[in-house]
This record gives C-alpha cells, structure tokens and sequence, in this order.
C-alpha cells in the first residue's frame, strides 16, 4: 500500500527499491540449485553454493518440483526454497575496448608535507 504523502510503499522507503516477490516457477524454467553440503564443509568453502542450470520438469505442489539435467530427472525433489532463477547472460566482445590513459604525477618529498 502506497503512502499519501511520499507516494512510496514502506518498503521502497525503508529498503529504497522496491520489493521482489517469489516467482511461481513453470514447467521448463531454468533454475539453479543450491548446493548445501558446500556450506557445512571447511575444505569446499570457496566452491560454487549452485548447481548447473536444471529444468524444471514437474510441479508437485507444495513448493515441490522434480528437475531435469541432461535428459536425466533428479530422484529427489527439490523445494522451491533451494531453487534460484537461472538468467543466461550473452556476453559479446569487440575490439572498441576503450583505452586506459594512466597519468603519472610526481611529486617531490618535500612537497607532501
């Protein structure tokens, strides 16, 4: 609910953005799955905490959903507490990098003080 005066809902005024709800996932939606065993384990701590894009494949209900990788279906489902959007970026490269100019200033010690 917006505000009278600010126009702002208290969110956007507290957080300045406004709020991102859950999405309802489909069938065929990219997703990632958090990998929690990385989190418990010392030595894997700088692993990646999401596993590879996975489909989805079907909704069970109650936030439940089988995944699909590589023509293979997961046999346990996973909950849509696990699960993130999986945005595919394109990344194209040019050569219309533009060049850095770095300019040296030297100064002599008795000038800092």
């Amino acid at each position: 609910m917006r505000q009278d005066t600010t126009q702002a809902t208290l969110f956007e005024l507290v957080y300045g953005r406004t709020a991102i709800l859950p999405v309802e996932r489909e069938i065929g939606d990219k997703v990632l799955l958090h990998h929690t065993k990385v989190e418990k384990q010392w030595n894997e701590k700088f692993d990646s905490k999401w596993n590879r894009p996975f489909h989805i494949e079907k909704i069970l209900g109650n936030r439940a959903y089988k995944l699909r990788w590589d023509n293979k279906i997961l046999a346990k489902a996973a909950h849509g507490n696990q699960l993130k959007p999986y945005h595919q970026i394109a990344l194209s490269f040019t050569n219309n990098i533009p060049q850095l100019k770095v300019q040296r200033i030297l100064v002599q010690p008795d000038e800092i003080l």
